[in-house]
């Protein structure tokens, strides 16, 4: 696994984005170099302390700066009993880096997981859809021998569907795109909803298409 690599399942399995400069002295410097140049790591604020690896226990130390023979270093006390004391350290030990997942996603990285969430979104958005178009064939009676040409209101596919009105307003707008309410009346008013509902301009499901494979 390289640095990169390595990155990518940090940032998937770990709630911190932060890669602490010990982090990186595991790593080849031209991987370190490779990350950097191309953007996957970006220097950020200090850290205010650093894990202690003095003992098996590796704590967290809040870390103090102090004046010594003119230059500035970073200070903590370890509390363990074999290790016990004043443990200084350079301050450089304290820089950070935080990963740019954008930037590995443009290399490649971390595709997998984000085509799978795509997918996931796209099949609960096409389940979403076929809901409201059955919600919306209960209402016009395409179940019965007169079809109504009287539009539901948000608030009756609200209460059909159990669903919040800024979900129904989403989805109506899957179906029907921008101003769908105007979009969907419209087609009511000029009784061209069964038409418009039986086939959709891109081969889908239609409400009649749904219909139709329930009496089969």
């Amino acid at each position: 696994m390289n640095l990169l690599k390595h990155l990518e399942q940090k940032a998937k399995l770990s709630e911190s984005l932060y890669v602490s400069y010990d982090e990186l002295t595991e790593w080849p410097t031209e991987q370190i170099e490779e990350a950097k140049q191309q953007g996957c790591l970006v220097q950020t604020d200090d850290a205010e302390g650093i894990i202690c690896c003095q003992c098996p226990k590796h704590c967290w130390k809040d870390v103090e700066i102090r004046q010594k023979d003119g230059h500035s270093v970073g200070v903590y006390f370890c509390e363990d009993e074999d290790c016990a004391g004043l443990i200084e350290i350079e301050l450089e030990r304290l820089q950070q880096w935080i990963i740019e997942k954008k930037k590995l996603f443009q290399l490649g990285y971390g595709k997998t997981g984000h085509h799978r969430k795509e997918q996931t979104r796209k099949q609960k958005q096409k389940g979403e859809i076929l809901q409201l178009q059955a919600a919306l064939l209960k209402h016009h009676g395409f179940d019965s021998d007169t079809f109504s040409y009287e539009p539901a209101t948000q608030e009756q596919l609200k209460q059909l569907l159990g669903w919040s009105q800024p979900k129904v307003h989403r989805v109506m707008k899957a179906i029907f795109g921008s101003n769908p309410m105007n979009a969907y009346k419209r087609q009511c008013r000029t009784k061209a909803i069964p038409g418009f509902l039986k086939i959709n301009d891109d081969g889908g499901y239609s409400i009649e298409a749904i219909y139709e494979s329930t009496d089969e």
